[in-house]
């Protein structure tokens, strides 16, 4: 006697569902031509900037590829600090130009 062939039944949020880049929200999945960007004006910060900026906000950063190693996402601030002081223009962060413009205000050391 032949087996019945059984069908896969598909569960929603099963969690095998494939997570589109950005979909989080963290700041290191952040891509500002992605969708849930849309309607926000992003503003790309480089260098010692994006590390101060994730330092005060408590967030994580990227890495463009270079020569050695690819991109990475999800860099502390330490990890992120030791590669800057090679080349700073590797590390970056999107966020939200407003949400930078309020960090304005103490960023700077007063003297």
């Amino acid at each position: 006697m032949a087996r019945k062939r059984q069908e896969k039944t598909v569960f929603p949020n099963t969690g095998s569902e494939e997570v589109p880049p950005g979909a989080t929200g963290k700041a290191a999945d952040r891509d500002s031509r992605h969708p849930l960007n849309a309607g926000r004006k992003m503003l790309r910060l480089t260098g010692f900037r994006a590390i101060e900026y994730a330092e005060k906000k408590g967030l994580t950063v990227n890495k463009h590829a270079d020569h050695i190693d690819g991109p990475r996402h999800g860099l502390t601030v330490a990890e992120a600090m030791a590669i800057a002081s090679d080349d700073p223009e590797l590390i970056w962060l999107d966020v939200e130009e407003e949400d930078y413009q309020d960090a304005l205000t103490s960023l700077d050391p007063q003297r």
